[in-house]
């Protein structure tokens, strides 16, 4: 699983696994990939404040972030390309999550390739949904259609969703509040 972190690596930070995430993911036999996204902890670039100067809430700032994340969502692809190499790794089985700007960059990288088996994107723009018009276009416009083979209460299923979908804040999406479960069980079943 690539995990795309958010805003919140700063550069020169030395984290490499989000820990938390990444143990969760390995106790499920999913190994877990924390790229540093140009800019931040430890690749070189720009940090995306640089190249976001504009004062939030602007059309400036809109289109400099929505410029920026769409390049940051071809970072994921290139460590796409070197988990792929990988022979300890099943290429038809790599995914790709994340949250905030790391919901973001994974929803664009997705859609731009379909070498992924599964994304998981929440909060995606969470902070600037409503203040960023491009962005959230942006991320409407490029809409991935997968099919999820997923388990629910012992029951096996099978769908094809346009993600991103958009449901009213008081529904659930297709996997509840289980998505990160339903992925996981998605794992154990195509195994068996």
């Amino acid at each position: 699983m690539i995990t795309n972190h958010g805003s919140t690596i700063e550069k020169g930070t030395e984290d490499v696994s989000r820990p938390g995430t990444a143990s969760l993911l390995m106790s499920w036999g999913i190994a877990s990939l924390l790229p540093h996204r140009r800019g931040y902890g430890a690749s070189e670039g720009p940090a995306w404040r640089e190249e976001v100067p504009a004062r939030f809430e602007t059309e400036d700032y809109d289109r400099q972030l929505t410029a920026r994340l769409d390049r940051e969502s071809d970072d994921v692809l290139a460590a796409l390309d070197v988990v792929m190499a990988l022979p300890e790794i099943r290429s038809d089985h790599v995914g790709v999550m994340g949250s905030s700007f790391g919901g973001v960059t994974t929803l664009l990288a997705a859609a731009k390739t379909d070498r992924f088996s599964c994304a998981v994107e929440f909060a995606g723009a969470a902070m600037n949904w409503d203040r960023t018009p491009g962005l959230r276009q942006l991320m409407l416009d490029r809409p991935i259609l997968q099919h999820f083979t997923f388990e629910i209460a012992g029951e096996i299923r099978s769908r094809r969703f346009r993600w991103p979908a958009v449901w009213p804040r008081r529904q659930r999406g297709p996997f509840g509040h289980k998505v990160l479960v339903g992925i996981a069980n998605q794992r154990r079943v195509q195994q068996q």
